[in-house]
């Protein structure tokens, strides 16, 4: 598997190094192409015995340093036509595509899907391929996040990735729309019947803020049922000043599974992102996830969650991250020592790693 993901990786960039730059007429290069690494220590202040953090998406390890997420990417702007390729390795690469279940199908692939810009309007923009979901503020690369680890929502609330055709037409200079048609939930084979819907909306609402809207809604299967899951998902964000941003995420979900009672979740986030100078940034998280019915984490229970990353740049192109997490529950389930679902809650310590080329200007 490493194999694979080195000698891809070898390939793409090769690709990228003779495509990159400046063209023959001097204009700014349509190829762009950048390599992450990322890796972390946490310290689970629980101390249990499996050294597992839980409630987390990939930085689930204590005690031990991990390879979070390797990646490199390729793309190609589209003029009309383009591509965007993204191969990943390492744990964060491994739980990610283990949402699926799908037995490697597409394992180090993370992204990958062709583009078409057709001259309609102010552009209207087509992807086929296996891609990020929109849902969300939070995305799979660490540096694009205020936080090191990822949110409840982002964990619990949405899917990671979808495979299929998507569509984005900019209505005007302030409202863009889109829509898909994709295989389901963190799928590529499209096992379900029919096919999951999802439409978008951003309106930039100001120079300085934005808000998004979406919804996801089709059949699922759970143990072997049908069921039509519906999610929506709302994301403002504001640009404050230079030095001070914020996200605000909203997801209300619902299945029927078996076709039987209806099961929801929902939960708020809320997170601030301050420039303390130039190399220094804190950024502050709070949310709140009710599982109404045990779907999502297994347990019907309310959660809260506190997370305070300080940031440091040390150079363009590497970051140190340092973190405190609380997580709380309602109920007992989370585990101290040798004993499972022993206490309400959950302190984590955490330094992460961050490698960047090239770093964005």
């Amino acid at each position: 598997m490493a194999g694979r993901f080195l000698a891809a990786a070898f390939l793409l960039v090769l690709a990228a190094s003779s495509g990159a730059g400046e063209d023959r007429a001097g204009a700014k290069s349509k190829w762009a192409w950048s390599v992450d690494l990322d890796a972390y220590l946490s310290r689970n202040l629980n101390r249990p015995a499996s050294r597992a953090n839980q409630l987390r998406s990939f930085d689930v390890s204590s005690d031990r340093v991990r390879l979070n997420y390797g990646q490199l990417m390729l793309e190609h702007a589209a003029s009309p036509l383009g591509f965007h390729v993204e191969l990943g390795s390492g744990q964060a690469a491994r739980l990610f595509e283990g949402k699926a279940g799908e037995d490697g199908l597409t394992a180090n692939l993370m992204q990958a899907y062709a583009s078409y810009r057709a001259p309609v309007g102010g552009g209207l923009t087509l992807d086929f391929g296996k891609f990020m979901t929109s849902l969300n503020a939070e995305v799979l690369r660490t540096r694009d996040n205020y936080n090191y680890s990822r949110s409840l929502l982002f964990s619990y609330a949405i899917p990671c990735y979808h495979f299929g055709l998507r569509a984005s037409y900019p209505v005007s200079p302030r409202l863009t729309v889109g829509a898909q048609v994709v295989n389901g939930w963190n799928r590529v084979r499209g096992k379900d019947p029919g096919k999951t819907l999802v439409g978008t909306a951003t309106w930039k609402a100001h120079g300085r803020v934005s808000l998004t809207h979406n919804v996801i809604t089709g059949v699922e299967r759970r143990q072997g049922q049908p069921s039509r899951r519906t999610v929506w998902d709302s994301v403002a964000v504001v640009t404050a000043t230079s030095r001070l941003s914020l996200q605000f995420s909203h997801d209300f979900g619902m299945d029927r599974p078996g076709g039987i009672r209806r099961v929801s979740w929902t939960g708020v986030a809320g997170a601030v992102r301050y420039a303390l100078s130039p190399r220094w940034a804190i950024a502050p998280r709070l949310e709140w996830f009710n599982d109404v019915n045990g779907f999502t984490t297994g347990l019907p229970q309310r959660l809260k969650e506190g997370t305070m990353t300080a940031e440091f740049k040390v150079r363009d192109g590497v970051l140190v991250r340092w973190e405190y997490r609380h997580d709380h529950s309602g109920r007992p389930f989370f585990d101290r020592g040798f004993d499972a679902a022993a206490v309400h809650h959950q302190n984590t310590l955490l330094l992460g790693l961050l490698f960047a080329y090239p770093w964005p200007r």
